[in-house]
């Protein structure tokens, strides 16, 4: 309140609005002002360096509702970090609600905005239902720029406790106008935000009003009894006292408490950290850790994958705070590597045994995980305990190239050594692909879904060590390699599209890409029109007349390689030579032989291995049983003159 007093003070007491703020203790003294009877509350020891020192350092237990929430605004970034979500609780200076508290012209001393409506997400409804607050702002500078604490106080709940003074007592009231002459305080809330001179003229009803310089607002007491002038210049240095001290409180609270916007701070200053995880060598800039986050000897090192940029900064917010609320087991530090990896270093201030402290840590990332937004997946490698700032760097790396096993985890959260790095690597499946093709071509497709299954169940067993880069690979070779044998054997179908294994998280999700896949190409082919009998019987024939001659071909062998049963393969020689399979390829392998012993620069093994006989005796047997003379006897007869 506006006062001479203001020029008669020493020069070493200050007087201004901000004075009020730092009241801290309830031992006041009561200063009297005889020339207005303003009354003006100073603590007799407020200008003592150990008073201020012992404010300082002694952390407040105090909490109570006055206190609405809390911004730190980081001028250097530009980055806005809050108690509530305005949308989010950390966002950019621009996208910020409530940015008007940091555009004041002042910004090298604490001020304050008057009273206002919170501009928080439900701005848009009825502002009688708004946080109404007086936001007290602390700027401070150091090295990195300026920062500015902004602590909101919920006069609401203030004047709630005003009114019920006057609950009692029907014949008196009061209500608060602002400058623009609204009113923004009053017993009854429909007339909330009117213009004074609009409020109901009572008669018998005598009106003191007492302007407040420093809150900007004019503090109007109605009462059919002659009112007290003193006692409500009193009242009204009482609230500003209270929401001095509350602003006070608040400010020691968000400081020196374990609360979550102690660690907003620590994650604006980690460029340095995260390049030194990345990347192999360097050194790790800790300036910016807390003390006890120093003291740590031992850490653990958790990554996380989170599947897009938007559910990755909620879930990294929404660590931090988690995090915070189990400080007494152990510090964290989070560093945002990339658009969707989020690294939490953890800290063993506890001194736990390593055994007990990765329990604790994976606990710990079990309900981060758990308790993130429903159907979005996060999953999380835990390292081994590392000695040291300097091991930190190793241990990022172990969790991030574990994650290159993904599809092998068990599930969301895996430690470094479940994953057996000693096992042997996966052989293509070459027995599998070849039967897939077979049986789509029979339309057997229960068959190919059996055989896909045993593919995915050699991925699970744990037996093989194959990245999911590899998985992906392997599948993507084999839906290939199946289009294209089907179109040598004159089935055309449409190719599944490259690197769809790449969307995948998991692999049941890699299961069902390929199945669908295996799926359509077996839809095709059966939907085909069938191929005509002759064509059938060409190619039967065909591949005959060009494998005869491999000692291994067989019925079963074409069946596989034509995709073509074998009573139809038999039935087809049957009815083209008038022998069976074999006997018609032992025809065949003996007409060629006779061509080669014409030509007389070959031995008779030499012969009998290039037709496909794998041991002499029996060919020269079959030779002699079909054409009545040895390969010999025929040799000598070709060579007779006529």
């Amino acid at each position: 309140i506006n006062c001479r007093v203001s020029r008669a003070l020493p020069p070493r007491v200050p007087f201004s609005p901000m004075v009020c703020g730092l009241i801290f203790s309830h031992a006041l003294s009561l200063m009297s002002c005889r020339c207005c009877s303003a009354v003006i509350f100073l603590p007799p020891f407020f200008f003592e360096d150990y008073y201020i020192t012992f404010l300082l350092t002694t952390p407040s237990s105090v909490m109570n509702s006055y206190i609405h929430s809390a911004y730190l605004y980081y001028q250097e970034d530009e980055m806005v970090y809050s108690s509530i979500s305005m949308p989010y609780s950390v966002t950019l200076l621009e996208n910020f609600q409530d940015k008007d508290v940091f555009e004041e012209d002042s910004k090298n001393s604490p001020y304050f905005v008057g009273p206002h409506l919170l501009r928080s997400s439900q701005a848009d409804s009825d502002p009688r239902t708004q946080p109404l607050v007086i936001s007290y702002v602390v700027p401070s500078s150091d090295r990195n720029g300026m920062v500015y604490l902004c602590v909101n106080v919920n006069i609401r709940s203030l004047y709630s406790i005003v009114l019920r003074n006057f609950e009692l007592e029907q014949n008196k009231n009061f209500y608060i106008v602002n400058n623009e002459g609204y009113v923004v305080f009053h017993r009854d809330s429909k007339y909330l935000f009117v213009k004074q001179e609009a409020l109901p003229q009572q008669e018998n009803v005598i009106v003191s009003e007492a302007y407040s310089s420093a809150l900007g607002v004019t503090f109007v007491f109605e009462s059919t009894v002659l009112p007290l002038e003193s006692a409500l210049l009193r009242f009204s240095f009482w609230i500003l006292g209270f929401l001095s001290v509350a602003m006070v409180v608040a400010i020691v609270l968000v400081i020196y408490s374990t609360l979550p916007i102690r660690k907003m701070m620590q994650t604006t200053k980690q460029s340095d950290l995260r390049d030194f995880l990345a990347r192999l060598g360097g050194i790790a800039d800790t300036s910016f850790w807390d003390q006890s986050m120093q003291k740590c000897k031992n850490h653990v090192v958790s990554v996380f994958r989170v599947t897009s940029y938007a559910d990755a900064e909620k879930f990294l917010n929404q660590s931090v705070k988690m995090s915070a609320e189990n400080e007494k087991n152990y510090q964290f530090l989070a560093v945002k590597m990339s658009s969707e990896i989020i690294a939490i270093i953890f800290g063993n201030v506890r001194h736990y045994g390593d055994i007990q402290f990765r329990q604790y840590v994976r606990a710990q990332c079990e309900k981060m995980c758990a308790d993130f937004q429903e159907g979005k997946k996060v999953y999380c490698v835990i390292s081994q305990v590392k000695t040291g700032v300097e091991q930190l760097q190793e241990g990022y790396q172990e969790c991030f190239e574990t994650f290159q096993y993904q599809y092998l985890f068990p599930q969301q959260v895996v430690a470094w050594e479940e994953i057996d790095r000693t096992q042997s690597v996966y052989p293509f499946p070459v027995r599998h692909e070849r039967h897939i093709i077979n049986n789509l071509m029979t339309g057997k497709g229960e068959a190919c879904l059996r055989h896909i299954d045993e593919i995915f169940a050699e991925f699970r067993s744990g037996d093989y060590l194959i990245k999911d880069s590899e998985i992906n690979r392997y599948l993507a070779v084999m839906e290939e390699n199946i289009s294209l044998r089907l179109e040598e054997l004159s089935v055309v179908v449409e190719r599944p599209p490259l690197h769809v294994f790449d969307l995948c998280t998991t692999l049941d999700e890699v299961y069902e890409v390929f199945v669908n896949d295996i799926r359509s190409i077996l839809i095709q082919i059966t939907d085909r029109p069938h191929e005509p009998e002759s064509n059938v019987s060409n190619i039967v024939l065909d591949y005959i007349e060009k494998n005869f001659c491999q000692n291994d071909i067989c019925q079963n062998k074409a069946s596989q390689e034509l995709s073509v049963s074998i009573s139809v393969i038999s039935r087809v020689v049957k009815e083209a030579t008038h022998r069976n399979f074999s006997e018609y390829i032992t025809y065949k392998r003996i007409q060629r032989s006779k061509e080669l012993l014409v030509k007389g620069n070959m031995s008779i093994n030499a012969v009998a291995e290039a037709v496909g006989f794998t041991y002499p005796y029996y060919f020269i047997r079959k030779f002699k049983e079909l054409e009545g003379v040895t390969p010999g006897q025929y040799v000598g007869a070709q060579n007779i003159p006529e």
